[in-house]
């Protein structure tokens, strides 16, 4: 199974991409929402987003993604304060804190092994 990560900051790009490699995952690591939407969904198990990448938005990208795979699994990580944007995203999947999310993501993703 492939999951994608997409974080415009290289160490968290790369701690999730080694926790993943850790239990078995294959990773499309990402640094921006262009990069992204070259992936092919069909590859994908699930999308792990930065709320804010770069000058764009993970809300925005979470809803091309989905408008081209409705049923992708996604969830937000995010050190976003704004929280209109914070609200807008849990609209669309879950958001956990960049810092003390990991744990909930190694869950996260389980889950998404499970089935």
């Amino acid at each position: 199974m492939r999951l994608l990560i997409v974080d415009d900051t290289a160490v968290v790009r790369a701690a999730l991409s080694r926790m993943a490699a850790e239990r078995g995952w294959k990773v499309f690591a990402a640094s921006s929402s262009a990069e992204a939407r070259a992936v092919d969904l069909t590859r994908v198990a699930g999308a792990i987003l930065d709320l804010e990448i770069g000058a764009d938005s993970g809300v925005e990208l979470a809803t091309e993604l989905r408008a081209s795979r409705p049923d992708l699994p996604l969830i937000f990580l995010s050190a976003a304060a704004d929280p209109q944007l914070l609200d807008r995203a849990r609209e669309i999947a879950p958001v956990l804190d960049k810092i003390a999310g990991l744990a909930a993501v190694e869950a996260w993703a389980a889950g998404l092994a499970r089935g």
